[in-house]
């Protein structure tokens, strides 16, 4: 297990390369625990897949459906990720600031 804290708005670009300090919505604070196997293969390929659903994390990780399924459910709890569908089926989800910080990184 990896414990992470955090204060403010963060990204996972920073929590997958940088720090082990991620954030939540802007101003929340928190700390949670994050299974090294499941969520950081997800973290990981979140700067080049920053919208994912549960194939393409099977497909970029090479885990199962269940491990990424739960590695999803621990980014969602961590603030990480949120999601983009409502419905049960055919769920996709954003990582949380990463399309502002990319296309921040664009403009110049």
């Amino acid at each position: 297990m990896l414990l992470l804290t955090g204060t403010g708005y963060g990204t996972a670009h920073r929590a997958a390369g940088h720090s082990r300090c991620v954030g939540g919505a802007s101003g929340s604070s928190y700390t949670t625990t994050l299974d090294a196997n499941a969520a950081w293969g997800l973290i990981k390929i979140l700067p080049a897949h920053p919208i994912i659903t549960a194939a393409v994390g099977v497909a970029t990780t090479g885990r199962t459906k269940p491990a990424v399924s739960n590695g999803i459910s621990e980014l969602l709890n961590a603030g990480i990720l949120t999601p983009l569908t409502t419905s049960p089926r055919n769920r996709a989800w954003e990582a949380a600031g990463l399309l502002d910080l990319i296309e921040e990184l664009e403009s110049g």
